[in-house]
């Protein structure tokens, strides 16, 4: 015999399924008021998605959004009670939902919501001085590796998805095709993507692995000899949105 707690949301989020028998209502009421409480959350669960993801929202229109998400909340019901970060599968809904198949971006634009929600719920650490990096000498710098206030999010995709953001969310340019390597920042309250070039991506990328300046730059420039990698521009980005919380001694060489 399946569970009640699992025979009870099933029943809840599939229209097609019966009302559970072990429910202690009066009978002559109990489809009704299950009926009502089934509606009530399911609508609540969409009202949710359509927070949580309003440049797909926007993207696909409110009818068909709200259709779209109804059809998620069955496949994917509620697994935790932290209910601000119910929708992480909808990057995956979206690829293989037969609807928008010919919109191969929208996977990666639900990934990029996903990933400003975590930044918005994430810790906030103080940032570190500015003027941190004038008290060392060079040499210094280069064994120094910088930890990244939780907040920060790197992101790349093929698909121009910082730009698709920036459109729909703060009247920005239309997108043109292309990959975009995008730098998820926090410096206040709320998140906001940027887009960097592939030598900032990667630098970005070897500190978050590990890698002191000197290495980082060092595979940075060799992975990347074709591309514009100017360090004092990420710095100053890093510096002026808050993003770097602590700088630590690292002498490993890579």
């Amino acid at each position: 015999m399946k569970p009640f707690n699992g025979e009870f949301i099933e029943a809840l989020l599939k229209p097609d399924k019966p009302v559970p028998p072990r429910l202690t209502i009066p009978h002559d009421k109990i489809d009704r008021r299950f009926l009502v409480y089934r509606n009530n959350v399911v609508a609540s669960l969409i009202e949710g998605l359509e927070v949580s993801f309003p440049v797909i929202r926007k993207l696909v229109g409110d009818e068909f959004f709200k259709a779209m998400a109804r059809v998620y909340v069955r496949e994917y019901p509620p697994s935790s009670p932290l209910m601000m970060f119910y929708g992480k599968e909808m990057p995956d809904f979206l690829k293989t939902f037969p609807p928008v198949q010919h919109l191969a971006y929208l996977s990666d634009v639900a990934k990029l919501e996903n990933e400003l929600r975590e930044s918005y719920h994430s810790g906030d650490p103080e940032p570190i001085d500015p003027k941190f990096f004038e008290y060392l000498d060079p040499e210094e710098q280069l064994k120094t590796q910088l930890e990244f206030s939780p907040a920060v999010r790197l992101f790349y995709s093929k698909h121009p998805v910082a730009s698709i953001w920036d459109a729909n969310t703060r009247d920005g340019p239309s997108p043109k095709a292309g990959e975009e390597f995008v730098l998820i920042v926090r410096p206040d309250f709320d998140p906001y993507p940027v887009k960097i070039n592939r030598g900032g991506y990667h630098f970005v990328k070897y500190q978050m692995e590990g890698d002191n300046i000197g290495v980082a730059c060092e595979k940075t420039l060799f992975h990347s000899e074709e591309f514009h990698f100017d360090l004092a521009d990420l710095f100053r980005l890093l510096l002026t949105t808050n993003s770097i919380s602590n700088v630590v001694s690292n002498d490993e060489i890579g």
